[in-house]
């Protein structure tokens, strides 16, 4: 089966149930934070280890999650990243110094609320 063959609302529910970031109790803002900081520390790593990737970071920053969150929820969201990442060699920086930016991602994801 084809994408073009799926129904939208099939398609959106195959999205849903294993890409959403409806998990995450915060604003549009954060949730772009989350993305956008998880792609700048990635990109940033990336640059002396090409192996890394974003669910290697996530794992690391992302210690409070459980393990079935770890490999459900991060795993996607690392996807999302990896995709969105694609390409692109500058990313916002939100006000946050680099070295910082672990930090904030582990506050922000902090909004998880996994049911």
């Amino acid at each position: 089966m084809n994408l073009e063959d799926i129904e939208y609302k099939k398609l959106l529910g195959i999205y849903q149930k294993y890409f959403s970031l409806n998990y995450l109790n915060c604003n549009l803002g954060d949730k772009l934070g989350i993305i956008a900081l998880t792609c700048r520390i990635t990109y940033s790593i990336k640059q002396k280890h090409p192996e890394v990737t974003c669910y290697d970071v996530l794992l690391k920053i992302a210690k409070n999650f459980g393990d079935f969150d770890k490999k459900t929820f991060l795993k996607s969201l690392a996807c999302i990243c990896e995709d969105i990442m694609y390409g692109v060699t500058e990313y916002p920086d939100f006000g946050v110094q680099l070295k910082e930016a672990p930090k904030q991602l582990s506050k922000l994801l902090d909004n998880y609320i996994p049911f």
